[in-house]
């Protein structure tokens, strides 16, 4: 919730520094005085359908105009002058650089409010005060068809000098994005351009993955006949993520989301204290850190005589039931917690196992995951009310340390070093130890016991990983590499691995590359893909 406010609040501060200065200066140059600025042009660009001769000249010429910083693009003629401004967002001028008239566009990413309440609480208010002593007039709020989408848009007009500038508004819900084309002109401009422009970047308007905006913006070495492109886990940037407590500081990609609680109610206990880091993107990207879960029946038995005798609600009576009291036991039998289905169960290495299942979505994941079970007995007579009753043990289990790092299939390799950053970087401040020593007191009367340190963790997992034999992922990785036409290839230099079309080495002609097709191939992280320039 707190990551969900302070993006509000960000994009609250960006909105009133940029999209409704009543300072218009503070926007590039657009206006320095009361007088309409110095340099904008007289000409208005008319889609270039008249050339200086009087001739019709080529049709106009629509093309991605980017927002590396923001991960966009839009359709934008190619004769206009466009900027990016960190504050601000994307301009695209219709006349000269730095004046009005401009399409201004920014993306205000995962908001925690949709776009009706945005206009209602935050913008409305702010234009009627910012602008109040400028001769503000300001028509209601409407819905507008634009390019083919339906945005909010209010429209306003204030004096600055002489002159009269009108703005337009329009807000568009982008999944959990709101994103805002302002556009803003001269009352006596030619304002047929500004709505060419708004249709068609409003039309055109996709998000991107940094990949897919690298991508897009690659171009090949000089002189080469490929170019490359990074993969997407190669390109992480990180951030420092904070719990709302101050309890847990942890190295997050940017962009992700952290979930607080533990499975399979999500309620936050100090004493478990449950991390999920998920792509939003791509959910079947995730780490879940666990530090225990207790309550785990250790028979059928044990669960049907608690439903018996205390009914379904009682704890106990709705837990699964481990009655393999290993590692590849519990994950075999909790798995649903986590939202997996038909999971198999590829190595199983004691404290480690590595596993394959389907998500909720129905993709297939890889994952390698840890925990260690104890238990304690509790023998009953099966009948509570007849001492003769044959006894059972209604004890229960409890799993310490429970880690998961899981990826598509086709990528793990890719994104299991990524997930395995996160976890080593998470670090429990004194304020939650102390925390958690006091509860632990109340709870059981003793001192807490030792929990092992994240680091620790991931530390054995790797260790695990490495040891780990991995011919079900070499096959696999082979398989999935054929069926979509790649093969592996190794970079001389660097000692990193990529992807490349089969018949790589058909048309490649450098010593840097080279095909390779051993089990280190496929077993390694992809720095990216190869590909030919066409």
């Amino acid at each position: 919730m707190m990551k969900r406010i302070i993006s509000l609040m960000i994009c609250l501060t960006i909105f009133i520094a940029v999209c409704g200065c009543s300072n218009e200066g503070k926007v590039i140059t657009q206006i320095g005085t009361d007088a309409r600025p110095t340099g904008a042009s007289d000409t208005k660009i008319d889609d270039r359908k008249e050339n200086d001769d009087g001739k019709k000249s080529a049709a106009p010429v629509y093309a991605d105009t980017y927002s590396e910083k923001q991960l966009f693009k839009v359709k934008s003629l190619d004769t206009y002058p466009t900027k990016w401004n960190d504050e601000d967002g994307l301009y695209i001028f219709s006349e000269v650089e730095g004046s009005i008239p401009y399409l201004l566009i920014f993306r205000c990413i995962d908001m925690p409010i949709d776009v009706s309440q945005y206009m209602e609480e935050s913008i409305v208010p702010f234009i009627n005060e910012d602008y109040a002593d400028q001769n503000l007039k300001m028509e209601p709020v409407t819905r507008e068809k634009v390019g083919g989408k339906e945005l909010l848009s209010v429209k306003y007009s204030y004096d600055v000098g002489e002159y009269r500038v009108t703005a337009q508004r329009l807000f568009l819900q982008h999944n959990k994005d709101i994103v805002n084309f302002t556009v803003k002109y001269y009352d006596d401009d030619q304002i047929e351009p500004l709505d060419e422009m708004l249709e068609r970047a409003v039309s055109s308007f996709t998000t991107l993955t940094k990949a897919e905006m690298y991508a897009a913006k690659a171009k090949s070495e000089d002189g080469a006949n490929y170019k490359v492109i990074p993969s997407e886990a190669s390109m992480v940037e990180y951030t420092s993520y904070t719990d709302f407590n101050n309890y847990i500081t942890m190295d997050i990609p940017v962009g992700w989301e952290v979930i607080i609680g533990i499975k399979p109610t999500r309620e936050f206990d100090i004493l478990s204290y449950g991390i999920e880091l998920r792509d939003p993107a791509v959910p079947e990207r995730m780490l879940y850190f666990n530090l225990s879960t207790s309550g785990l029946v250790k028979s059928q038995a044990a669960h049907d005589w608690y439903v018996k005798y205390y009914g379904a609600d009682y704890p106990l009576s709705k837990t699964p039931v481990v009655s393999d009291l290993t590692t590849k036991g519990y994950f075999e039998s909790v798995a649903s917690w986590y939202g997996y289905s038909d999971l198999n169960v590829l190595e199983n290495m004691d404290k480690v196992v590595v596993f394959e299942a389907n998500s909720e979505r129905g993709k297939k994941v890889e994952c390698v995951a840890t925990t260690y079970v104890t238990a304690i007995n509790y023998n009953v007579n099966s009948n509570m009310y007849s001492i003769f009753s044959p006894q059972i043990d209604a004890g229960w289990a409890t799993a310490y340390d429970i880690v998961m790092e899981a990826a598509p299939v086709e990528e793990f390799y890719d994104w299991q070093p990524v997930l395995d950053h996160c976890l080593g970087s998470i670090k429990f401040s004194e304020k939650y130890l102390n925390a958690r020593n006091e509860t632990w007191k109340r709870v059981n009367g003793t001192a807490a016991t030792t929990m092992s340190t994240a680091d620790e963790i991931s530390d054995m997992i790797m260790d695990s990983w490495e040891k780990s034999s991995h011919t079900y992922d070499v096959a696999n990785q082979k398989y999935s590499d054929a069926i979509l036409g790649y093969e592996r290839i190794y970079d001389n230099e660097t000692g990193d691995y990529y992807r490349a079309e089969i018949g790589f080495s058909d048309w490649y002609e450098g010593e840097r590359y080279v095909a390779d097709d051993s089990d280190a191939a496929y077993t390694s992280p992809v720095k990216g893909t190869i590909y030919k320039e066409e």
